[in-house]
């Protein structure tokens, strides 16, 4: 099944101490079942204006994030789980460890919320704290 949803992204970024915050507002595709599912959907703003997201979600699993463009990126979320994810920048591309911390989601086919966290590194040196709340209606 596929459907249409208003998509609110509040996304919190801790680098080196600097905490971020930003705030979008945007439409998502959403396909799948509330236990796997995607959502496909634009960056409105920003560095990542424009760029193509997808997130696949296994509830109470895993969120993988692939991006494209610029910012081509391939994340694995997984609670208590450290993966290596590809990250690039206009700069250059690097490797990554990413360990998700947390991941909840209630989304359903009429809409819903998802929340994640996760920690990232360089060569096991610590590089930032990521959370994402993201409200479907």
């Amino acid at each position: 099944m596929e459907q249409r949803f208003h998509m609110r992204l509040a996304a919190k970024q801790t680098i080196d101490g600097e905490t971020q915050a930003l705030l979008m507002e945007t439409t998502a595709l959403f396909t799948g079942t509330p236990e796997r599912y995607e959502l496909r959907y634009r960056d409105e703003g920003g560095d990542l204006h424009g760029v193509k997201n997808i997130l696949r979600v296994e509830a109470g699993k895993s969120v993988t994030l692939l991006r494209s463009g610029e910012y081509a990126t391939h994340l694995i979320i997984e609670k208590g789980i450290r993966h290596l994810s590809q990250y690039s920048t206009p700069y250059g591309a690097m490797m990554i460890g990413v360990s998700g911390t947390d991941l909840r989601s209630d989304v359903t086919q009429h809409g819903g919320s998802l929340m994640f966290r996760y920690c990232t590194d360089v060569e096991l040196t610590p590089i930032g704290e990521f959370e994402f709340h993201i409200t479907l209606s």
